[in-house]
């Protein structure tokens, strides 16, 4: 049995992960690109929380939500996990290294989102919106449908940061759930979605990974874009129609839905400075990104995805 270290990096935020390179390679494998990974010759720097991949844990048990049993060693840092035996059991793995690195990511200002994040031109477009508004439906048909140009980042976890003046949208790695009743407005897509599904699938809907997703629509995928425009959801009878929020009207719908880094591993708040976005964050981007609203019936998905293209090479305003 060969072990190794890497430090897995997201941005600033850094996580040491050790194990097997069996079970170890796969995981990293299946957070790339979002995270990256390089080998750690020493231990890993001082300060940095590690994940050991480890059938004989050590410290005391937690109450994690990631679906696997979790110890802690709260002075070393250090939490043990037992080795997935193969995918999609490394899910568990992947949400606890998720959870550390959003949060670091969050004490540095990040704000995060439920939100679709794709790649048109290597410009990007966030979706937002609650449940039901049709975030993974219009991602999906927007990027099959200008699958030459586009790349998928995010389907639901998204976080937005200010660099120079430019908002950039980052992706992290998540499953995506498309409902069966959706299928019919997604046109030739729907099939090779379809079939690409994981087979643990829940009844009403199927899973896939993101690189599955890729795969299926003959698209790449990407950790981050530069966002040249928000969109907000809703839903209109007929056709789709594009309308332009003011800073104000922006700035509130990122309040609305902005979300904490991390709400399922709250057994970490302890370890972790307390991050609140200030307003004046949320008024900068809604200052520097075009935002849109857009009202449409899922029925006229194609006509959505071109203007949404439209707004990609135009952030202004479709011409």
């Amino acid at each position: 049995m060969t072990t190794s270290t890497y430090l897995v990096r997201c941005g600033t935020a850094r996580v040491a992960v050790h194990g097997d390179n069996t079970v170890v390679e796969p995981l990293l494998d299946a957070c790339h690109p979002w995270f990256t990974a390089t080998p750690c010759p020493r231990r890993p720097p001082t300060g940095v929380w590690t994940i050991r991949l480890d059938a004989r844990p050590c410290g005391r048990s937690v109450a994690s939500r990631t679906g696997t049993a979790v110890h802690l060693e709260p002075d070393q840092r250090t939490l043990f996990l037992p080795p997935p035996a193969e995918p999609p059991s490394d899910r568990p793995h992947v949400r606890l290294l998720r959870a550390l690195l959003r949060r670091q990511l969050a004490a540095h200002g990040e704000v995060f989102l439920p939100a679709a994040l794709m790649s048109i031109h290597d410009r990007g477009l966030a979706l937002l919106g609650p449940t039901h508004t049709g975030k993974t439906s219009t991602l999906l048909a927007t990027l099959h449908r200008h699958r030459d140009h586009s790349r998928f980042i995010a389907n639901d976890e998204s976080s937005l940061y200010l660099r120079t003046g430019t908002v950039l949208g980052r992706g992290y790695p998540r499953a995506v759930e498309v409902r069966h009743a959706t299928l019919p407005h997604l046109g030739a897509a729907a099939g090779p979605l379809a079939a690409a599904a994981q087979p643990d699938s829940p009844d009403d809907a199927f899973c896939l990974h993101p690189h599955q997703v890729a795969t299926a629509l003959g698209i790449g995928v990407a950790p981050a874009v530069p966002l040249v425009a928000l969109v907000v959801l809703g839903t209109a009878p007929t056709r789709p129609t594009l309308t332009r929020l003011t800073p104000a009207d922006a700035e509130q719908a990122l309040t609305m839905h902005a979300e904490d880094a991390d709400p399922y591993e709250t057994w970490l708040a302890p370890y972790f400075p307390a991050a609140r976005t200030p307003r004046t964050h949320l008024a900068r981007i809604a200052r520097t990104v075009p935002t849109w609203r857009l009202a449409q019936p899922l029925t006229a998905l194609p006509r959505s995805a071109d203007l949404l293209a439209q707004l990609a090479t135009h952030p202004g305003g479709p011409q």
